[in-house]
């Protein structure tokens, strides 16, 4: 059985990085990306409008997702290493 993993839709200029991030666990594990826009509870939130690479540890269920940041300082490997490359 697959894990799913909502995400709101992130922009033009890190959605290659994400994407690369997101293939690298769909290929070893059961887990599922699905694009949701936030239409559910559960999400995560790819922004990059502040500086640097964050996010929670653990689940956070908000009505504005879960806020992963990956502003202006965010490289191809801190990306990978918020995702989980």
């Amino acid at each position: 059985m697959d894990l799913i993993v909502n995400y709101s839709a992130v922009s033009d200029e890190m959605k290659d990085m994400i994407e690369l991030a997101m293939n690298q666990w769909t290929s070893l594990t059961c887990v599922r990306f699905v694009e949701t826009g936030g239409n559910t509870l559960s999400f995560l939130n790819f922004r990059t409008d502040r500086d640097g690479c964050y996010s929670f540890v653990g689940r956070q269920a908000t009505i504005t997702g879960q806020d992963v940041n990956l502003g202006p300082g965010c490289d191809k490997v801190k990306s990978c290493s918020i995702v989980g490359c």
